[in-house]
């Protein structure tokens, strides 16, 4: 009976190869569903709060809808056996995430709902809710009503967590350790923290929206990274060293896509920022980096394969430079914030905006001609609004990686096609041989 990790079924699916889920069972970090939640339906909507839920108090997961799995005679996990996908008309995606936020407190972060195939290649398909690890500081994540017909009570809380491939939910008694415990220091620093994560993902959003107001990127193509601190982070050397640092940042390549080469380096609200017509990079004294790039003609991310482009032709994102520009975010971060903060983990977010409006395609791969003919073809955005969260891993070419992994999602690739990888990383020594 195999196994399958999150980040393994969402290549398969990006992949076109929903078979390879058949005979993978459930896991902690694996839920297969056979029919769709039905949200008309207040019992429903529990299910799906109780389910995200779930893995939000463990370490994140996935649930597979429109995959049908079986008990087998001396098994005592599911396994998938059938592939079934579900009219994509029975779902609406925004109440999906309605229930979510309304139904569980705290909201767990970077929650992602997404069709296989996406929209415009079917109309029925297979739908991944995709739960990432939460911080720490923001757990359990409670529901906030009880409306389960064998809990034999209702208007009251429930924390549930994955157990295998079970649910189980706390108990009375460790309820109570939760709350006797918060009367302590630690713990109302701890309930403090539960806020301040939520109020620290908004600022991120906001902080999105005013870079592309201030370089005037409204309704244009743009691709950002983000790094989110823990609660209570404060950078050493913040307004000495690191505004020096930004643009003086050791890069891989001299010839390569440096993103900080030529900006000029000021203030915003507090941080320091550093941009050029195309480029934008905020530093904030607790940690918070917003990193933004415009994708058109002439940038970095449209560099080469847009240069005969006409109109009515699709807008090419630039493989190798999506792939060295998220490397060198990394490694800014990991040589320059890190080292500076108290050592707990980060999260980092990935944002794209108003891609499929302006018809940006992605092929696999690393393209080495000009709008070669099936570049017309390549896989363009399923999504004009596009983000993602995930928890730091410990290494600039891995988080880069994780960092792709969903930006090639957007445009239902696997991470087989993510060029200058190996060993789930980008490979800076690939990268440094390109010629």
């Amino acid at each position: 009976m195999p196994s399958l990790t999150p980040g393994q079924i969402i290549d398969a699916l990006a992949s076109g190869e929903p078979t390879r889920l058949i005979g993978a069972i459930e896991t902690e970090q694996v839920d297969f569903k056979q029919a769709p939640y039905r949200l008309n339906d207040n019992h429903q909507k529990w299910e799906l709060a109780k389910d995200v839920a779930a893995f939000a108090n463990k370490r994140g997961g996935v649930i597979v809808v429109g995959v049908r799995a079986e008990r087998r005679v001396n098994e005592i996990v599911e396994t998938a056996v059938d592939i079934r996908p579900i009219p994509k008309a029975l779902v609406d995606l925004q109440q999906h995430r309605g229930v979510i936020d309304s139904w569980i407190y705290p909201r767990p972060s970077g929650i992602d709902l997404r069709w296989y195939p996406p929209d415009a290649v079917a109309d029925h398909g297979l739908l991944v809710i995709e739960v990432p690890a939460q911080q720490q500081t923001s757990m359990p994540f409670i529901l906030r009503e009880m409306t389960d017909p064998e809990a034999g009570f209702r208007g009251s809380i429930g924390i549930p967590r994955r157990d295998g491939e079970r649910i189980v939910w706390d108990s009375p008694a460790d309820i109570h350790r939760h709350m006797n415990r918060s009367v302590t220091g630690a713990d109302l620093a701890v309930g403090a923290g539960m806020h301040g994560v939520a109020e620290l993902t908004e600022r991120a959003r906001r902080r999105v929206d005013e870079m592309e107001q201030m370089q005037g990127w409204d309704n244009r193509p743009t691709y950002f990274l983000q790094a989110l601190p823990p609660t209570g982070t404060e950078l050493e050397g913040f307004y000495g060293e690191i505004r020096h640092n930004i643009t003086q940042h050791q890069i891989l390549r001299q010839d390569g896509f440096a993103p900080w080469r030529y900006a000029e380096v000021g203030v915003f609200s507090g941080g320091w920022i550093a941009h050029r017509d195309d480029v934008v990079t905020l530093v904030e004294p607790d940690g918070l980096i917003t990193h933004g790039l415009l994708v058109s003609e002439g940038t970095y991310l449209g560099w080469y394969y847009n240069d005969n482009r006409t109109p009515e032709m699709p807008l090419v994102l630039h493989p190798i430079a999506a792939v060295e520009t998220t490397l060198e975010f990394f490694r800014f971060f990991y040589s320059q914030i890190l080292p500076r903060a108290d050592g707990r983990e980060w999260r980092f977010r990935v944002s794209c905006h108003h891609f499929r409006s302006n018809n940006v395609v992605l092929p696999p791969g690393h393209p080495t001609q000009r709008f070669p003919q099936y570049l017309l073809q390549a896989a363009q955005a399923t999504g004009d609004e596009w983000d993602a969260s995930f928890n730091q891993t410990g290494s600039p070419g891995r988080d880069g990686y994780e960092a792709l992994q969903r930006l090639y999602a957007l445009f239902g690739h696997g991470s087989g096609a993510i060029p200058l990888t190996e060993d789930n990383a980008i490979s800076e020594t690939m990268l440094q041989g390109l010629r």
